[in-house]
């Protein structure tokens, strides 16, 4: 069985036909300003959690969030303290390096990521604290539907001692992944550079091991 965690979900077409669903923009403003109903996203982040074991048989084996929400201020002490009530061992912590490859072309996007490694990284205490596992390393938020062979082979080079994750959105359909999101992103191209031969020369040039977030679950794994 294939580990699969839960992508709490606020902020896609999904969670707008579902009726608790704001576009990101607006989500984000509301959560500034301190507008979300504790209870309600509580019920709506359990009712995920009730789905996805019901579908899968199964605990996550980690939480992340779409737009990565459960990183957001207001949301993540929910998630916290939800993912201990269903005994979800890890949690991504989406902290890319600040400023990581920034260039006049993603000025922007760089320093949206920063925004949110800044905010990922003041939770990671209080995350060692309530003994919820989490990737050490992240990378992929500034190429995020954009990873090349030769861009996921510069992250691998990368590669510290310790748990890196490197998000991906690989696709079989790029079209329908486009109507669905309207991102632009190139999952086709992003499977084909994961499954390349020269990418995983690097992996064994490296020597680095390919785990999953049950593994980061046992104490003391290491990504290299």
């Amino acid at each position: 069985q294939i580990d699969v965690g839960l992508h709490l979900d606020w902020t896609s077409p999904f969670a707008v036909a579902k009726g608790h669903g704001l576009s990101l923009k607006r989500g984000v403003l509301i959560a500034a300003l301190g507008g979300y109903n504790k209870s309600t996203a509580r019920a709506v982040i359990e009712e995920q959690l009730d789905v996805f074991e019901q579908v899968w048989q199964a605990v996550p084996s980690h939480i992340d969030g779409h737009q990565h929400l459960h990183m957001w201020n207001k949301f993540f002490p929910i998630a916290l303290a939800l993912g201990k009530k269903y005994k979800i061992p890890c949690m991504r912590v989406p902290d890319e390096s600040f400023f990581f490859d920034i260039s006049a072309k993603n000025i922007l996007r760089s320093m949206a990521g920063t925004g949110l490694a800044f905010i990922a990284r003041r939770h990671r205490s209080v995350l060692k604290q309530m003994n919820v596992k989490t990737n050490d390393y992240f990378y992929g938020m500034l190429y995020g539907g954009h990873l090349t062979e030769d861009r996921i082979i510069n992250l691998l080079s990368r590669v510290k001692s310790g748990v890196t994750e490197i998000m991906c959105h690989p696709s079989s359909n790029e079209q329908e992944m486009d109507r669905q999101f309207r991102w632009g992103y190139h999952g086709e191209s992003e499977l084909q550079a994961l499954l390349s031969t020269t990418v995983k020369e690097k992996i064994d040039e490296e020597s680095i091991d390919l785990i999953s977030y049950r593994d980061v679950a046992i104490e003391g794994i290491s990504a290299k």
